[in-house]
């Protein structure tokens, strides 16, 4: 049964469940190999590997043994290795005061690229740059130009501690960020995150001195195959006293936010959601 249970993704139970018979100096294999997927997952890939070295002493002539030791090892190494994410994503800014436009009749443009440099499998640095621009017709602002580096760091695959810094192409706009990541379970993941200096105010708001921290608890859900996702958000704003909220005496904000999401297809190279 706890080979099973590996095999369906429930590692959190077959680990478990493992305990009860990880002592036992006769196992199979097919177990052994599972179980050891199971602590990569749960607890690094060089847990996993650390284990099934264990037991390839036991058993020096195993062929699955072997195999999962060269395989998670190429797995770690691509883990070590330096890659680039790229994004592009656009959309509409609600923004007041802006003479003879419809905040829905601008559009914003954020093209996003970021290098990450694992040091360990724990550690890992990196450097982003992040341009945004609209087509907003009163040209009432420049295009902005971010540029960030941050450190990450798990102190277990539970818990993780990511601290970032960015700035603005203007050089009076930036500030920090401290992320907490935690995953009580291998389908939950919660995270803890204060920004001294938000970067998701709309561009056309920048001019107008509008500048905020925030504070969110964010929290997300995955059926084990990724097929069904839930992410709920509440953010918390501390907006500065600039024109935008010139004339209100409560310059806080709160965001709530859910999302649901089923694929349809999923694939090693495409899916697509709802």
């Amino acid at each position: 049964y706890t080979v099973y249970t590996a095999w369906s993704g429930r590692c959190d139970q077959a680990l478990k469940l493992y305990e009860k018979i990880s002592q036992n100096s006769n196992q199979e294999a097919f177990l052994i190999t599972a179980i050891a997927d199971c602590v990569s997952e749960q607890q690094g890939l060089s847990q996993g590997i650390t284990m099934l070295e264990k037991w390839e002493k036991l058993y020096p002539q195993d062929k699955d043994i072997d195999k999962s030791i060269k395989d998670k090892r190429d797995e770690l190494q691509m883990h070590l290795r330096p890659y680039i994410d790229f994004s592009a994503s656009s959309n509409n800014s609600a923004v007041p005061n802006q003479p003879g436009v419809s905040g829905s009749d601008i559009v914003e443009y954020t093209y996003s690229i970021r290098y990450t440099h694992p040091i360990s499998e724990p550690l890992s640095a990196y450097a982003r740059y992040i341009t945004i621009s609209s087509d907003d017709p009163n040209n009432t602002t420049e295009d902005l130009n971010r540029i960030g580096v941050g450190v990450s760091y798990a102190v277990n695959p539970q818990l993780t501690f990511i601290e970032d810094y960015a700035q603005d192409n203007d050089g009076d706009n930036g500030g920090s960020t401290t992320t907490v990541k935690y995953n009580p379970h291998s389908q939950w993941e919660l995270s803890l995150e204060y920004a001294s200096y938000s970067e998701d105010v709309p561009l056309l708001a920048l001019p107008q001195d509008t500048k905020t921290d925030r504070t969110s608890f964010t929290w997300f859900y995955h059926t084990p195959n990724y097929q069904f996702e839930w992410l709920n958000s509440i953010s918390k704003y501390n907006f500065e006293k600039g024109d935008l909220l010139a004339g209100q005496e409560d310059n806080r904000r709160t965001e709530i936010a859910s999302e649901l999401s089923y694929a349809l297809e999923l694939s090693e190279k495409r899916e697509q959601r709802i």
